[in-house]
């Protein structure tokens, strides 16, 4: 049969080979999300927005929302966007009124790069605030409102982490 492994020592070539692959993907991923994110005016952008998200907490986000979202009864599609953020909503409900963005579900080294990005970026654009380190979520707290990045596995039955930016009260 052609294309089998013959021997033991084959078998572990194509294992080792395997996991050398994987890991160069992961460090490719990590890489591409940390050139993505060396932009200038991506920190502006980000900085301004996220502030603009904070200043709406005291409106419940009256001014950010758009259309009504299609599947999710209560959200709506943000029309403030992060950069690079693969969603942006806002959850009207009133038990847990939010302004949230998730990031392309990834392979974990993208995700732990992203995450450490998005915290530093966060960090810059809330001097001031009262910040709470976690196991892979950070938060920052002051009067108006809560900012938290949490890059714990989000979608159940899923190989693949998310990272997400939660604004609220």
């Amino acid at each position: 049969m052609k294309g089998l492994l013959r021997s033991p020592i084959d078998a572990n070539i194509g294992q080792l080979e395997l996991v050398a692959r994987m890991r160069i993907q992961n460090f490719c991923a990590a890489l591409a999300v940390a050139s993505a994110f060396a932009s200038p005016a991506w920190a502006d952008d980000f900085c301004v927005n996220l502030k603009t998200a904070l200043a709406s907490v005291e409106t419940d986000f009256t001014s950010i929302p758009g259309p009504p979202d299609d599947v999710i009864p209560g959200w709506r599609d943000a029309k403030l966007l992060l950069p690079f953020a693969s969603d942006c909503y806002v959850d009207t409900d009133k038990r847990d009124i939010s302004y949230f963005c998730s990031w392309q579900k990834e392979q974990p080294a993208a995700v732990a790069a992203r995450y450490r990005f998005l915290v530093q970026q966060t960090d810059q654009c809330l001097t001031g605030f009262q910040k709470t380190t976690g196991d892979r979520v950070t938060t920052w707290h002051n009067a108006v409102g809560t900012v938290t990045v949490d890059s714990r596995k989000v979608m159940k039955n899923t190989q693949l982490d998310a990272v997400r930016l939660t604004v609220k009260r």
